[in-house]
């Protein structure tokens, strides 16, 4: 007569499947008595256990029949030479839970990290004009945003008699020190020298040009109006100046902008990060123009990750000289990195992370697979992750169906214990 497994045993064996009442202890006889070895043994011997090749949940003491699906009972294998943890399967059982496996081989652990980004000015090149002196605007040269101008230009004319005082204070200076002669006493000639380079200095801050005061000096005309150039080659992207307005020292007129060169702004997810480096080359495409791909790099990555989005805010630099790339359009952004070339490679499926380590299932032959902790690197392009430490190249690892092995592995690690 066949004899069942304890009821205490089989508690121990629902708790370390944690499937509740999933399993079925089947038993062809009475008794619930323990005993110490299938009838028909040696005392001493250890009793031998079987299990249904479709339902390994099915465990009894002695052949019989499955009571799920009537096939013929299996001998269980009674040992783990494997090690602790180890698990030790029936090939048709490995066959019929569909078991695969992969080698784990060494290779190129790339990525390519593809995000949106937005194009917007590069801040290092964008100027703002203002006035260092007071008067009133009298004509606006530049007159609408999105106007080129090149360095130099005439933005506005600004009348100022802060100014007007001024351009006479250096007419006066300038014809003093040239009616001076060489017979004039030293110390005269060095004061009115020095009138007229205090003068001119403040002339220079209020933005007046060497040749403004050049032809000041030639023409000894004092001018009512000054005319503010630009001091940047760009495109004007904002504009206050108005015909008639009063202005104080330090209003904003113009901010102008070289577009030349360009910055996208994009964002990378934090585990994306070691395949991103400074200076790395990036490319760019846009719906606005298709079929060119444009080529950058990355010029700026946030020390701060988003706390909300676990993002990482990033910038790339792209030439513009023809002026294609305008600050609001949307691109679709690539950077392709080949962080090790020789990494030992693994498919990530394979892995079960459990929150504190994670775990490989190693394939060694004859149904034995064998649990292994492993540490990982970053994941690349190809569903594949880098293996620091725990495995060798070479060994197969379990891709489908290591959960039930973990299962399993739990399950014999209780039934030998059991026995024991």
């Amino acid at each position: 007569m066949n004899r069942p497994i304890p009821i205490v045993a089989a508690g121990v064996l629902l708790f370390a499947l944690g499937t509740g009442a999933g399993h079925f202890l089947t038993d062809s006889g009475g008794g619930g008595g323990r005993h110490p070895s299938h009838a028909g043994e040696a005392p001493g011997e250890e009793a031998q256990l079987y299990t249904c090749g479709m339902h390994p949940n099915v465990i009894q003491e002695g052949p019989g029949i499955c009571p799920i699906c009537n096939m013929d009972l299996t001998p269980l294998r009674k040992s783990v030479p494997a090690g602790a943890g180890a698990v030790v399967i029936d090939p048709a059982v490995v066959q019929n839970i569909g078991v695969r496996t992969a080698e784990a081989r060494r290779g190129a652990l790339a990525k390519t990290i593809r995000a949106t980004g937005e194009i917007v000015e590069d801040e290092t090149r964008v100027g703002v004009v203002n006035l260092k002196i007071s008067g009133w605007i009298e004509k606006v040269t530049v007159d609408e945003t999105g106007q080129s101008v090149v360095r130099g230009d005439p933005l506005l004319e600004i009348d100022s008699p802060e100014l007007v005082t001024t351009q006479e204070e250096y007419r006066i200076a300038w014809n003093g020190v040239r009616r001076l002669g060489e017979d004039a006493p030293a110390e005269v000639r060095a004061a009115a020298r020095r009138t007229l380079e205090s003068t001119k200095r403040r002339l220079l801050y209020w933005g007046i040009t060497e040749e403004q005061i050049a032809e000041l000096e030639r023409t000894g005309e004092v001018r009512r109006s000054m005319t503010l150039r630009s001091p940047f080659t760009g495109v004007v992207t904002m504009k206050s100046a108005l015909p008639g307005q009063k202005v104080a020292p330090g209003t904003d007129l113009y901010h102008i902008a070289d577009l030349s060169r360009v910055w996208v702004e994009a964002s990378v997810f934090d585990g994306d990060l070691p395949f991103v480096r400074l200076g790395q080359e990036a490319t760019m495409t846009l719906s606005y123009l298709p079929g060119e791909e444009l080529t950058g790099r990355v010029a700026f990555l946030s020390p701060v990750v988003r706390e909300k989005t676990r993002d990482v805010a990033i910038r790339l630099e792209f030439p513009n000289e023809e002026g294609l790339l305008k600050p609001g359009m949307y691109a679709d952004v690539r950077i392709r990195s080949v962080l090790d070339t020789d990494a030992l490679l693994v498919p990530a499926e394979s892995v079960i992370r459990t929150g504190k380590r994670n775990v490989l299932f190693i394939a060694r032959g004859d149904g034995k697979f064998s649990p292994t902790e492993v540490l990982l690197g970053p994941r690349g392009e190809g569903g594949v992750v880098e293996v620091i430490a725990g495995i060798e190249e070479g060994d197969r690892v379990v891709t489908s169906a290591q959960f039930l092995l973990d299962s399993e592995s739990s399950f014999q690690e209780a039934l030998r214990k059991m026995q024991e």
